[in-house]
């Protein structure tokens, strides 16, 4: 069954109030789906209580914990891969900021 046929009767049963019926576990794309992303490491308690530490600071420029956190992830990529590019990939301009060149 095609992607489009599925999303069709899917919306179909949602309206009509039959939502249980629905089931996304049966269909398996033709394609393997693997992101090229790689998600962002798991803070130990320490880590996370120096961000607190620097969070007003870093607050106080209008960017969140959210984004503080990318900054110290880049940093720790940027020290692991001296050898390539690493930059943030955002719409944020003050994120976007953050990209450092490769070193030979």
């Amino acid at each position: 069954m095609k992607l489009a046929t599925i999303l069709v009767k899917t919306v179909m049963a949602v309206r009509a109030g039959d939502a249980h019926s629905v089931s996304c576990a049966k269909y398996q794309p033709p394609w393997p789906v693997k992101s090229p992303f790689k998600p962002i490491s798991f803070l130990q308690a320490t880590e996370l209580q120096a961000w607190l530490n620097e969070f007003p600071d870093h607050a106080m420029s209008g960017s969140g914990l959210g984004d503080l956190s990318i900054i110290h992830d880049w940093q720790r990529l940027c020290a692991q891969n001296r050898g390539r590019r690493v930059y943030i990939w955002s719409l944020d301009d003050h994120l976007r900021a953050y990209d450092r060149a490769a070193e030979v």
